[in-house]
């Protein structure tokens, strides 16, 4: 595929000693090959299923639900499966900076400057983390694709590989 992507920006010296500069870009980014392709394997993590006890002893989280009162976790190893993702889509990020600089001509070698951005990346490639998955199944019933259940409720597999997650972002400045 292609994409196109813009950028403006400019520079102005109301006077010798300043100089205020300012950019809006759009960027993206193609996941990488290991992001891609790299290959899936098992790890086992240490993790705490909050759903231990299965509904009946966890009736506020709607993740739990269908899950047997029967069922305990056993190990705290559960099998986690980690790698790469062919279905990631790229990343894209819009940013805006502003900022100035400043050289007083009466003071030798000093320069000032203060920069303020706000960046945004949408469809971020990471991994969530298995507790985070598990957490957020339980609590709030989303990510709960990324976990395979056997018929008591034990967690048989539970995917940590890369995907998009929402967005990111990053404001501040620097002086």
């Amino acid at each position: 595929g292609d994409t196109t992507n813009s950028k403006v920006g400019f520079t102005w010296k109301p006077f010798s000693d300043l100089m205020v500069r300012g950019t809006y870009s759009e960027a993206f980014r193609a996941p990488s090959v290991l992001e891609l392709f790299r290959g899936q394997s098992d790890s086992f993590n240490t993790l705490t299923d909050p759903c231990n006890g299965g509904a009946a002893a966890n009736p506020d989280k709607a993740g739990c639900a269908g899950i047997p009162a029967s069922y305990e976790q056993a190990n705290p190893q559960i099998r986690t499966t980690i790698g790469g993702n062919p279905d990631l889509l790229p990343e894209e990020a819009e940013s805006q900076t502003l900022g100035f600089v400043y050289n007083p001509s009466a003071i030798d070698n000093l320069s000032m400057t203060l920069d303020v951005y706000d960046i945004e990346i949408d469809n971020t490639v990471t991994t969530v983390g298995a507790q985070t998955i598990l957490d957020a199944c339980a609590e709030n019933n989303t990510l709960c694709n990324l976990i395979d259940r056997g018929s008591s409720g034990a967690v048989s597999d539970l995917r940590n590989f890369n995907i998009n997650a929402n967005s990111r972002t990053a404001k501040g400045f620097d002086w």
